[in-house]
């Protein structure tokens, strides 16, 4: 058995995964890791993505082939299906591991120094077209060193636990790895929070149109509503409630005092976007009003009108690519 399994997911992004997938041997090397693996799930990509990955990297990646139901939380755990290592190290396509940050996080025998682990991500943004227009200096906000409920899409985490708690739940297409760090949460594991850079992410701002529009089309913005209907009575999902929805609340108190007693309280809200598109100098206003007010009407309808259908583990199916011989 392999001491560590790198599973790195992706759709459609051939601009960054020979990165990602690059940045994963590159960790290993840099740690001096005695054994691990590489695996690559892909969800369906028509870019040439899975070409380019096996003519790049050959048989030292394995590469698995999505051709059922599909979205990160299902490629993830497909990906632990075929995993052999004794930890799991779930990172996603447009993300570049930070090569120390294993030393941080294994002992000297390469085994996790906590069973479940994040740190820090600091983010290059994007337009539409690939130029980037702006940086995040850690999109996961960890100052110091603590434990934690909340998870994003790169951490790592012992086998075990892993499938102890199920994976990830595959009806949800969105918001996935949150619902797995509330779910441990509840069964008494934090995740350990390092200060110290896990990832490097690449992505498109979040409030550009173009990333907007297509997850409005599909529901995926509703997703966060359906968090919130799990997980309220959840102690641990106080916090990220209050972070992640600090604009639906303030968008609520806003329009109900300006209902119930003035109309200049709606003020509130357009002062508060404002303040926070200070601070991105690379959108404007109009831009972040817009999108901030698209993501917090999705949160609301999803909390009271979205129910996920399930996902039948028949309908869950890949395929693995043969390695050449």
């Amino acid at each position: 058995m392999n001491v560590l399994s790198f599973i790195i997911i992706a759709r459609n992004q051939v601009r960054t995964v020979l990165a990602s997938l690059d940045s994963a041997f590159r960790a290993a090397r840099t740690t001096g890791l005695a054994s691990f693996e590489v695996i690559y799930v892909d969800s369906n990509s028509t870019d040439g993505t899975v070409d380019m990955v096996e003519a790049r990297f050959g048989p030292s990646v394995r590469v698995a082939r999505l051709t059922g139901e599909m979205n990160a939380g299902i490629a993830r755990n497909v990906g632990a299906k075929i995993a052999t290592g004794r930890s799991l190290f779930f990172v996603d396509g447009d993300m570049e591991l930070d090569p120390g940050f294993l030393r941080a996080a294994l002992n000297s025998r390469g085994e996790l120094i906590h069973p479940l682990i994040t740190g820090q991500l600091p983010e290059k943004l994007y337009d539409a077209g690939g130029q980037p227009i702006g940086e995040a200096v850690d999109r996961y906000r960890i100052r110091q060193r603590h434990h934690r409920a909340e998870l994003g899409g790169v951490f790592l985490i012992d086998r075990g636990l892993f499938q102890n708690i199920g994976g990830f739940a595959p009806e949800l297409r969105c918001n996935e790895d949150l619902d797995l760090g509330l779910r441990l949460a509840q069964m008494g594991t934090l995740a350990l929070a390092i200060d110290r850079p896990i990832a490097l992410h690449h992505t498109i701002e979040y409030l550009q149109w173009n990333r907007l529009l297509p997850m409005i089309r599909n529901g995926s913005l509703l997703y966060p509503g359906v968090l919130f209907r799990r997980h309220f009575a959840n102690r641990r999902y106080l916090r990220m409630f209050a972070s992640h929805q600090r604009p639906t609340l303030v968008l609520l108190g806003s329009l109900t005092l300006a209902t119930l007693v003035h109309p200049a309280w709606g003020l509130v809200y357009l002062g508060y976007v404002a303040a926070k598109n200070l601070r991105r100098s690379h959108t404007s206003f109009a831009h972040d009003l817009a999108g901030t007010t698209a993501r917090s009407i999705c949160f609301l309808a999803g909390t009271v009108g979205f129910f996920p259908r399930r996902v039948p583990a028949e309908s869950i199916t890949f395929s693995l690519l043969p390695r050449p011989a």
